[in-house]
């Protein structure tokens, strides 16, 4: 999923790049990286204009700007698309994944879910164990369970899946266990029947019912890839 999920957005940074050389739009200047533009891009109508400035302005984002960063944002009538608020959350967590967390648990409540899990998946990204250690510091209950999927996602994307895979059979077993090795397994089949082969190889063996599931969700996802040709 990681992979294709951020090639996605250097895709679209590519065409942004080549309609601004169609359009007469300077890609990637100084004007496309200021405050003044990312205001200008969260209520830009076309789409690849506004995935350019977007990702133009976050690429060089820095402590120093973040404040105003987020008060454009969230004074903004028209709210973030989740691969921009994901993007957002990923430029803040380079530096500060921790604090991006924390303030996304603050958000608005229109925007908390979101937000909160964009930060988690981007904290995951770049420091998975820190970032499970924060969520293990966070009540039960539906947040964090959502939280704790958005977090396997970014750890997955990260392709630290060995790190991952310890994480997995580290947990009780159980239900929510069985939940996040089937959300992974869908993860990886992503990257096609070698890269589940692949994870069903390398998981830790020494849970014989967790290794069981395991080789149950790749078949189940091999089925529904050869269902789905």
């Amino acid at each position: 999923m990681s992979a294709k999920w951020l090639g996605f957005g250097i895709l679209m940074l590519a065409v942004g790049f080549g309609l601004g050389r169609l359009s007469g739009f300077t890609p990637a200047g100084e004007e496309e990286r200021s405050l003044a533009s990312f205001q200008q891009a969260l209520v830009e109508r076309d789409p690849l204009q506004r995935w350019f400035r977007v990702s133009s302005y976050l690429q060089g984002l820095s402590p120093e700007e973040l404040p105003d960063a987020v008060a454009v944002l969230q004074a903004q009538p028209r709210r973030l698309q989740s691969d921009e608020l994901r993007a957002f959350m990923l430029a803040w967590a380079r530096f500060d994944p921790h604090r991006a967390l924390e303030q996304a648990l603050a958000w608005p409540a229109a925007d908390r879910r979101r937000a909160s899990g964009a930060a988690m998946f981007a904290y995951a990204f770049y420091q998975p164990e820190a970032g499970s250690r924060m969520l293990a510091r966070l009540p039960e209950g539906k947040l964090r369970d959502f939280l704790q999927e958005r977090m396997l996602e970014g750890w997955a994307a990260s392709g630290r899946l060995g790190e991952l895979n310890a994480y997995l059979a580290s947990l009780p077993e159980g239900d929510r266990r069985n939940v996040l090795v089937a959300l992974l397994a869908r993860e990886v089949a992503r990257d096609g029947p070698q890269a589940l082969v692949r994870w069903r190889d390398e998981f830790p063996a020494e849970d014989p019912a967790l290794r069981q599931f395991v080789v149950k969700q790749v078949r189940a996802n091999q089925a529904a890839a050869r269902t789905s040709r």
